[in-house]
């Protein structure tokens, strides 16, 4: 990896790695201007179920957008003041269900080790190498099976996320205000939604809710799992492991379609967002511009959408191939065998 070209692209970034104001409320403006559409078209078509879930399911458009839009606002990089992104952030937060604080604090954890093995933790989605498979108990084993299953994956494991995991407390060592923001915010999302309940009913509640919630979530695990789980993933352990390179090479370049990049607000150029987690998500296509006309851009290949669909048949980290595999064609109770070799 050439310093020469790492110190140009830091120059050509660096008018990049400001918010501004003008961009950020349009980007905002066009997110929930969107979800309040598809609310208006849903309530006067309330007397049809069908419609009703199918524009349900639309709202999971916006509501990915809102993620997306609150990680940026985690690091304060979607608007110039810092209090007015945390202020949105907390907003946004009771709308996703995820307390915000807490979010930022492990998120921050997840942005010092990208692609480091032995720092795995908060905010990273769950892998295991073979050598960590091989060597658990089969419940274990079960566990990360079912987990890498992809209607599980993908269905089940956001709805846990949200619903489960991010209603415990926070972690021993955690700040003060992270620990508080979960009890608060599942406070405010229940006093929302119970208020939202009484208006609509309950069946319609359901019905207006739940398959956006769900399209949306799926949205949020799918990004989450090809960000750090794609083809040629740099993963290292920590006496080998270099921080631009778990950026560069540890984060894909997930190029996808124009509007699947509005959708996720540019989130594919996630190579680039651990690099310069400071330049705003509506500006980062245009450090890719200039990623492009280096060397460097070789370490960060875009991963197309064909690609990431053949990932699902991947599960496991082998660090002697460096390579993600299939899970080994034997059973759950098969007694660990020995690998012989060495990263």
């Amino acid at each position: 990896m050439s310093e020469h070209d790492l110190e140009h692209l830091r120059r050509a970034a660096k008018p990049w790695r400001r918010a501004c104001t003008l961009r950020a409320t349009w980007a905002l403006g066009c997110t929930f201007g969107l979800l309040a559409g598809l609310w208006i078209l849903l309530l006067a078509r309330r007397d049809h179920p069908w419609e009703v879930v199918a524009l349900s399911a639309l709202t999971g458009i916006p509501l990915l957008r809102s993620f997306a839009t609150m990680h940026d606002l985690a690091h304060h990089s979607f608007f110039p003041q810092r209090r007015l992104n945390d202020f949105v952030g907390t907003l946004l937060g009771v709308l996703l269900f995820t307390p915000y604080a807490l979010w930022r604090y492990e998120h921050k954890l997840h942005h010092g080790a990208v692609g480091n093995l032995d720092r795995r933790g908060p905010g990273d989605v769950p892998l295991l190498t073979v050598d960590e498979y091989e060597g658990a108990s089969w419940r274990t084993r079960l566990k990360y099976r079912l987990f890498r299953f992809p209607l599980v994956t993908f269905g089940v494991a956001g709805p846990y996320l949200f619903l489960v995991l991010m209603r415990r407390p926070a972690r021993p060592g955690s700040p003060p205000r992270a620990k508080t923001s979960v009890h608060l915010t599942t406070a405010a999302t229940a006093l929302w939604f119970g208020a939202l309940a009484c208006y609509l009913g309950p069946k319609l509640f359901v019905l207006a809710t739940l398959p956006g919630f769900i399209t949306m979530s799926a949205g949020v695990m799918w990004m989450y799992n090809i960000q750090h789980f794609f083809p040629g993933v740099y993963w290292r352990r920590e006496g080998d492991w270099d921080y631009t390179r778990g950026c560069l090479e540890g984060s894909s370049f997930y190029k996808l379609p124009r509007v699947m990049a509005w959708i996720t607000m540019h989130a594919g150029h996630h190579h680039l967002h651990h690099l310069f987690p400071d330049i705003p998500t509506y500006f980062l296509p245009r450090v890719q511009a200039e990623l492009e006309r280096l060397e460097l851009a070789k370490a960060s290949p875009p991963v197309s959408w064909a690609a990431s669909l053949r990932i699902l048949r991947c599960a496991l980290y082998d660090e002697r191939a460096r390579a993600l595999v299939p899970f080994p064609r034997r059973p759950l109770w098969s007694p660990h065998v020995e690998r012989r070799g060495s990263a």
